[in-house]
């Protein structure tokens, strides 16, 4: 959550570096809440396998066409709860696409590896070079700490300059 409240503050001051306002406060907001949703399929929906559909590629564009739409929605407070929604989605699978497991972007075509207790994505990991395992306190500090960190910094980025 914390990935995705960095990527959507990093948004927000790019977009809109003069003032920041309901939208950004929404867009923010949105990412962070929407953070933890691709790993529902872990927490309950067993019709789907953990980073399968939900971390595929194929529902980052379906979400990405949605936040397109909703631009052009009627009702104002749409279109940055869709932009908040689509970073928080898309952060989180970033964010596993770096762990041991990888994510397979091109699910079902693109598949995991099971090895004894572990299991990883087949094939090209592209950019994304395994750093970690999941849940697991890089330098011995919880990545919560090192993103708030991250976060100050932009905010205080934010409010100097």
């Amino acid at each position: 959550m914390a990935f995705a409240a960095s990527c959507a503050i990093a948004y927000v001051t790019v977009t809109s570096p003069e003032q920041v306002a309901l939208n950004e406060l929404l867009i923010i907001g949105t990412a962070v809440v929407s953070a933890p949703l691709p790993d529902l399929d872990e927490r309950g929906l067993t019709f789907a396998k953990h980073r399968g559909i939900s971390h595929s590629i194929w529902v980052a564009m379906l979400l990405a066409y949605l936040t397109y739409c909703a631009q052009t929605a009627p009702y104002p407070f749409v279109a940055p709860l869709s932009i908040g929604f689509l970073i928080g989605w898309i952060s989180h699978i970033i964010g596993d696409a770096f762990s041991y497991a990888g994510v397979a972007f091109f699910y079902p075509f693109q598949r995991y590896v099971e090895d004894g207790e572990r299991w990883y994505v087949s094939g090209n990991r592209m950019l994304f070079k395994p750093l970690y395992p999941v849940g697991t306190k890089p330098l011995g500090i919880p990545a919560t700490v090192i993103w708030g960190i991250i976060i100050i910094a932009q905010i205080i980025y934010y409010i100097v300059y």
